[in-house]
């Protein structure tokens, strides 16, 4: 009845402002069909919230993740009718502490640099599984891990899975995920993760999906799972000095991320690295380097033998080693 008495004071048609003023909040009354959610979609402005509704919220609801992700896009709902109290669920944006987090294409560069501050965060998961397509950089991935807790890390129970490999009782012995991350710009691979989520789940669709990429994804998460959907492009100079702070006190260690080096002659060469997926970890160019081209650590280290002694394990880049390449013939120096 309060579903009923709302569709007829709202009405069922978006209406656009003055001089084509996109909405910043759209109600819906009841379940949308697809076309209409679609095009309700198109009509918002950057940081729209869109509210959902509906006591009957069983059916698949085509959510345009690229303006989740590029434009902010929010999606909020009830089952009852309470507008004014779906504004306010759900509003947690950091993994939840103690709780269960999936990295869904995990072991990649991004991937790693989420895994790495997970672990290294003390308000962090205490359950994490990471999925993705290579074994060798899930196998990387587990040993970066089992390092940090050696030197004296928060233990975390780590689960490394390839995901060709992941089964539905796999996915359902986890008991539901706090946070999901998603760094796979491939709709069905986002839609089929977000079925896992717990109530009062996040789904962080971290990937860069462009804005028109549609991901079917049950209602029921929102409206009665209060499920959160967010993503981000782009920090804030905010966000940057936040970062540089957990970096500087040892909260944060993004040097293990990194996986080769070049300088600027060889920065199209670095970046094709990284499409073509050719290094595990991150590319760095060095704009005052002369004659290094671009070169895995291991490569570097077998140049510089004094390097590889100030590597994490022999391996992982660290601020001792980055002092060391710094003075080396590639900047002019002497060693």
């Amino acid at each position: 009845a309060r579903l009923g008495a709302l569709a007829r004071r709202l009405g069922r048609k978006v209406q656009e402002g003055p001089a084509g003023l996109k909405p910043s909040d759209v109600v819906i009354a009841g379940t949308p069909s697809r076309e209409r959610f679609l095009a309700i979609q198109e009509s918002v402005d950057a940081d729209a919230v869109i509210g959902v509704h509906s006591s009957t919220p069983e059916l698949l609801l085509p959510v345009d993740v690229g303006r989740v992700h590029y434009r902010n896009m929010r999606l909020v709902g009830s089952t009852d009718g309470r507008v004014s109290a779906a504004y306010g669920d759900n509003p947690r944006e950091a993994l939840k502490p103690g709780g269960k987090a999936w990295f869904v294409g995990g072991a990649g560069p991004m991937g790693t640099m989420h895994v790495v501050k997970a672990i290294m965060d003390d308000r962090g998961p205490a359950t994490v599984l990471v999925t993705d397509l290579s074994d060798e950089r899930l196998a990387n991935l587990a040993h970066l891990v089992a390092l940090l807790a050696k030197a004296g890390g928060r233990k975390v129970d780590l689960t490394v899975r390839n995901a060709k490999a992941l089964t539905p009782s796999d996915l359902g012995a986890f008991g539901g995920f706090d946070d999901v991350v998603g760094l796979v710009p491939v709709p069905a691979i986002i839609a089929d993760a977000a079925r896992w989520l717990a109530p009062q789940g996040v789904y962080n669709i971290f990937a860069g999906v462009k804005v028109g990429t549609i991901a079917d994804l049950p209602l029921e998460l929102v409206v009665a799972g209060k499920v959160r959907l967010t993503g981000s492009s782009g920090s804030p100079l905010a966000a940057m000095r936040d970062t540089l702070a957990l970096t500087e006190s040892g909260r944060l260690a993004t040097a293990l991320s990194l996986a080769a080096v070049g300088d600027m002659a060889s920065a199209g060469r670095g970046l094709q690295a990284l499409i073509d997926n050719v290094y595990a970890g991150k590319v760095v160019v060095f704009p005052f380097a002369a004659g290094l081209g671009l070169r895995s650590i291991a490569e570097v280290a077998g140049d510089l033998p004094d390097l590889k002694a100030l590597l994490l394990d022999g391996q992982y880049w660290t601020n001792e080693a980055e002092a060391l390449f710094l003075k080396s013939r590639y900047f002019g120096g002497s060693v």
